[in-house]
């Protein structure tokens, strides 16, 4: 029992979080897909949206699960955004609401309402037979998604949108919705660090002492 408890510190010391993309059908000729990778307390990532239409749609907010519950994002960065949008750490609902601000910190979230998600909104713009692509990066504490990444987004079939309420929007003409995996991850060995190395020297010494004094 102590050899397999020794052998899966060292090995998960080693371990390298890898999410591919499932390039998930989330609407009518919209999919969007991410990819994750993590390891010794930072991350990088992506989120692409892809539009097979023949009219630009529109992206009101997405928000994409990144840790396990009790994670916590921190030092966050995300580019590629359009202009007038911003990000938290957080995840929205898909009501056409703004991103929630004040928990889930184990998500990242973006959307086009002006800072701290109030009015005035500026709707993203996927482009017709096109794609777009926001990168991520950061640091984190706890434990990467080890199962699926779930991207929670909601938005237009077209551009064409009103503002209702104090803080939602409406679209003029349908509105979708996606809150659902679009990505698994697997644990993959890295390239191991010095201090990966080392770790997994004083793991293998220690095995070893176990293992002349059972003899």
């Amino acid at each position: 029992m102590r050899i397999r408890v020794l052998l899966t510190v060292v090995v998960f010391g080693l371990l390298l979080v890898s999410v591919a993309s499932a390039d998930t059908l989330i609407a009518t000729n919209l999919r969007a897909g991410a990819d994750l990778s993590a390891s010794g307390g930072s991350f990088t990532g992506s989120v692409t949206f892809t539009n097979s239409s023949s009219v630009n749609q529109g992206l009101i907010a997405f928000s994409l699960e990144l840790l396990e519950g009790s994670g916590v994002i921190s030092n966050l960065h995300v580019t590629g955004l359009p202009s007038g949008w911003h990000y938290y750490d957080g995840k929205q609902s898909n009501s056409g609401a703004p991103c929630n601000q004040t928990g889930n910190e184990n998500w990242f979230c973006a959307d086009g309402f002006s800072s701290g998600g109030h009015l005035p909104f500026t709707m993203g713009s996927i482009p017709a037979n096109s794609s777009i692509t926001f990168n991520f990066s950061g640091m984190y504490t706890g434990i990467p998604v080890i199962g699926d990444l779930d991207l929670m987004a909601n938005g237009c079939t077209t551009t064409s949108f009103t503002t209702t309420g104090k803080n939602t929007v409406s679209c003029r003409d349908d509105k979708w919705a996606y809150s659902a995996n679009v990505g698994t991850s697997t644990p993959t060995p890295p390239v191991p660090e010095p201090a990966s190395l080392m770790l997994f020297g004083s793991g293998v010494g220690l095995l070893g002492t176990y293992l002349r004094r059972r003899k």
